[in-house]
């Protein structure tokens, strides 16, 4: 069995909209996700999600906290997933490596798609839900030590 530590960012706007991006890569080809990807060996979660929005969106972003900690397991893969709230962002968002499309969307936008349009939709409608709720801890929950 594999295990895979995954970073996602929820990047919103004025609006309370989220930025989403389209996944170019086959396995996921077309879906919608958050930025976000796998954790480099020795590299921590945080800088992890802040290269992964440049890496596929432009845009610089600086954390403001973490919506939560996410686990799945299916019989060959287990993932966790920290999943951050961005506290800013500068730049333009424009799609880069392995990204079709970026867009701003509601979280009723979101919501409402069906499974297929989505990657790993329970996990990502269960993120855009505790999002809404409000649901944050701070940064400081991830202590290096």
């Amino acid at each position: 069995m594999s295990i895979i530590i995954h970073v996602s960012t929820i990047i919103p706007d004025s609006e309370r909209r989220i930025l989403f991006v389209r996944e170019a890569k086959e396995v996921h080809r077309g879906q919608w996700n958050f930025p976000g990807g796998h954790v480099e060996l020795g590299e921590h979660p945080e800088q992890a999600a802040i290269r992964e929005v440049r890496e596929e969106t432009c845009l610089e972003v600086s954390l403001g906290s973490i919506i939560g900690i996410y686990s799945g397991i299916s019989p060959n893969l287990q993932t966790m997933r920290f999943v951050f709230e961005a506290a800013s962002y500068s730049g333009v968002a424009r799609p880069r490596d392995e990204i079709l499309e970026v867009k701003w969307m509601s979280p009723v936008e979101i919501l409402g798609m069906n499974d297929s349009e989505l990657v790993g939709a329970r996990f990502l409608r269960r993120i855009v839900q505790d999002w809404q709720a409000g649901r944050s801890y701070p940064l400081e929950l991830l202590s290096d030590l």
